[in-house]
């Protein structure tokens, strides 16, 4: 009796977990209420919808230049700056269950890893189309890479940005700000020698004198550091948990059927 009731048990869970995956095939991340929402950092923070972002990205007319320009100012309009406690649930901050089990899980076991969560998959993050700094900047690196276009991830101190090779044949870098929708004709080594040259840059996009004194003493040199992409900057452990447990979602409700097949079977009287 006890086996039967484990046998059902476990059939019924691996049911659920995958009925939870397939619900999750049919649910946005995105909560079309960011598009009015009023707590965003910036002011009429996001224009664009999922689509209209997918759709510009996904055309890489012109030169590499060219293009990190178009994605830069594209992610800076169709991805709001929110991470307030308010969007846990409301613009999964928390990867809801129906996206990821396991990630929805560990936001309890580990809230400060997961309460909140940042994407290391870019596409996840644009879909859910909120995030911090970082996330912008992981969204347009990993898009810059998939269009050949080398980049890095910049960690300064209080913000983060990304750098492009603009120019392969001369080799030029220059920084991206995707948050803040601006680009800097220079490099960070560049910058960092002198971080009063990103004024102008802040300036031409209406930002205050006040916000671009704490971003010049920001691009300053001390704290800096440089990532050659999501998964250094992320770190192997999340980078690599986050993409396996897309694969575990899928795993463990199938090997719960099978241990269920199996006891099942151990149960049946063997013929003589």
């Amino acid at each position: 009796m006890k086996f039967k009731i484990l046998i059902i048990s476990l059939k019924t869970t691996a049911i659920i977990l995958l009925g939870i995956n397939f619900i999750g095939f049919f649910m946005p991340l995105r909560n079309s209420e960011i598009y009015a929402e009023s707590n965003t950092f910036f002011k009429n923070d996001i224009g664009l919808t999922e689509e209209q972002l997918l759709e510009i990205l996904s055309q890489k007319n012109g030169s590499d230049k060219d293009f990190a320009i178009k994605a830069n100012d594209a992610i800076n309009k169709g991805i709001a700056h929110f991470w307030m406690d308010e969007g846990i649930d409301k613009y999964n901050l928390r990867v809801p269950i129906f996206e990821n089990y396991i990630l929805y899980l560990a936001s309890y076991t580990s809230p400060a890893s997961f309460m909140k969560y940042e994407f290391s998959d870019y596409q996840l993050a644009l879909e859910r189309g909120v995030g911090l700094c970082s996330q912008h900047s992981i969204i347009l690196s990993e898009i810059l890479k998939k269009n050949n276009i080398d980049s890095k991830i910049i960690g300064l101190s209080g913000h983060v940005v990304v750098m492009a090779n603009i120019d392969k044949k001369n080799s030029q870098y220059w920084v991206l700000d995707p948050d803040y929708g601006v680009v800097i004709e220079h490099s960070i080594s560049q910058i960092e020698k002198e971080p009063e040259i990103i004024r102008m840059y802040y300036a031409q996009h209406g930002y205050s004198n006040e916000d671009i004194m704490k971003l010049i003493d920001i691009y300053g040199p001390d704290g800096n550091f440089i990532t050659d992409g999501v998964r250094e900057y992320s770190g192997n452990n999340k980078y690599y948990f986050e993409k396996i447990s897309y694969v575990a979602i899928w795993v463990i409700p199938f090997l719960i059927l099978c241990i269920s097949y199996t006891l099942e079977r151990s149960m049946k009287p063997k013929s003589v």
